[in-house]
């Protein structure tokens, strides 16, 4: 787990995920998640998003929690070497305990 002063701790995670900017239009591009917390997740792309901005994510964690079209809205993109890292939050509740409990499965079954 990463530690700083955010609300909720990050997990380190590296998975593949879709971007999209509607929630029923077509993908626009491919993402690397790099962290995850009950609040929201960081994510890897190549090209950068505004602040505010919103946008629409599937994703799995352990191959076991399907999360398709979750709502997420951009709190900073940053440039490094070759990438952008993009923080996003997740915008419903629903979608924050849903990662609650598949972090919580996945980090309890891990050991």
């Amino acid at each position: 787990m990463i530690s700083d002063q955010r609300t909720h701790n990050r997990v380190s995670f590296f998975v593949g995920g879709d971007i999209y900017r509607e929630s029923d239009g077509e993908k626009i591009g491919r993402v690397i998640i790099r962290d995850i917390s009950y609040g929201g997740l960081c994510i890897e792309t190549l090209e950068p998003w505004e602040t505010g901005e919103k946008a629409f994510l599937d994703f799995e964690i352990a191959g076991r929690f399907d999360f398709r079209r979750i709502p997420v809205v951009v709190a900073r993109s940053e440039k490094t070497v070759g990438s952008y890292l993009t923080g996003l939050n997740f915008h419903r509740g629903e979608d924050r305990r849903r990662v609650r409990h598949a972090l919580t499965y996945t980090i309890e079954s891990s050991n």
